[in-house]
């Protein structure tokens, strides 16, 4: 007996230290969750009387905590749900969403583990103005994102079907030069942006918004592909020079007609766009590759020509006379020397033409 009352002295002992320290690791902890964390941390042990009567008596600490929590939470709502803090990658209406989310559950999460201390916290004078404060800042929270939801949805409706009737293309015609773009609007790029982090979120989305979101992979092949198809087009236009031109012009000629297509006929639902690209691709890369190497060839016959001049005709020694014939022996040297440079350097020329 005396063994087990001395062996239950020093387990009285070690909780009450273990208290201790568990308290002032309370005391130091700076939020809500950290609290509830620190308590997980000693999961088993908290049930011990020694332990637990101590934590009773923080009881109150914590909920004036997490009373200063929800009215940081409401403050910050106040002051972001006009304009929200939205990640840089975020679509605008799923963005304010993700932002209502993390409130939510900086909400949430306490008031979960609180349910589970006990009845007597929540059932006090401040638990219940706690409960109250929760209830009021939680419907708040889901009217705001209930009211962007809806906001999308009516929006995406006048959006979808008719930005998906413009054209594939269009000119810049005010421009120095009449530049293609891509016709993608940027409201059907929000669109699908949209429905992608709304599906992310787990929120229901207008069929509408998912016909047109099952062709995500489509539209930015297509896109992507017209991009390269107009990049290629407008350089040449913005590199061709007025001496090339001519060179160009039944290519470039033909070229314009075929993208009347994408300009006025073809629009984002039509079925004959793969085909379009696939074409138009082939001729625009056919005249590109003709209009590089012509400016190609022109480079290498400048190099070339450039050659010629780097030599002189003749190379005479100042400080010394010539007769008659070594001048003229010397000459025919040179001539012959330079007759076989620009022999070579003109067949080099040539190949070019």
């Amino acid at each position: 007996d005396d063994d087990f009352y001395a062996f239950r002295c020093n387990i009285n002992e070690l909780e009450r230290r273990l208290a201790s320290v568990i308290v002032q690791a309370f005391d130091d902890s700076t939020t809500v969750l950290g609290c509830f964390k620190l308590f997980d941390s000693f999961e088993g042990l908290l049930e011990r009387e020694i332990i637990l009567s101590d934590l009773e008596k923080k009881n109150t600490d914590l909920l004036n905590a997490y009373a200063e929590d929800l009215k940081a939470v409401q403050e910050i709502f106040i002051l972001g749900k006009d304009d929200p803090p939205i990640a840089d990658n975020a679509p605008p209406h799923a963005g304010a969403v993700t932002w209502c989310r993390g409130l939510v559950e900086r909400v949430e999460d306490p008031m979960n583990r609180l349910k589970g201390v006990g009845k007597a916290v929540l059932e006090s004078e401040e638990g219940k103005e706690i409960v109250r404060a929760h209830s009021a800042i939680m419907a708040s929270l889901r009217d705001f994102e209930v009211q962007h939801v809806d906001n999308w949805c009516l929006e995406q409706e006048s959006t979808g079907t008719e930005k998906l009737k413009q054209n594939l293309l269009r000119r810049e015609e005010d421009q120095e030069h009449p530049y293609l773009r891509v016709n993608f609007d940027p409201a059907l790029v929000c669109l699908l942006r949209e429905v992608k982090y709304f599906t992310m979120l787990k929120i229901e989305v207008p069929d509408s918004a998912m016909q047109i979101y099952a062709k995500n992979e489509t539209y930015r092949q297509q896109t992507g592909n017209l991009d390269l198809i107009v990049n290629i087009y407008n350089s040449m236009l913005a590199t061709l020079l007025d001496v090339e031109q001519p060179l160009l012009q039944a290519k470039l000629d033909d070229i314009d007609k075929f993208l009347q297509k994408g300009l006025k006929h073809l629009n984002w639902k039509s079925h004959a766009i793969n085909e379009f690209v696939q074409s138009t691709m082939t001729k625009v890369k056919e005249a590109n590759t003709i209009l590089q190497t012509i400016k190609s060839n022109v480079k290498e016959t400048q190099v070339v020509l450039k050659q010629f001049t780097d030599q002189l005709m003749i190379d005479r020694n100042n400080t010394k006379t010539y007769t008659i014939e070594q001048f003229q022996d010397m000459l025919k040297k040179t001539i012959a020397a330079r007759y076989t440079v620009v022999q070579k350097g003109g067949g080099g020329i040539h190949e070019h033409l």
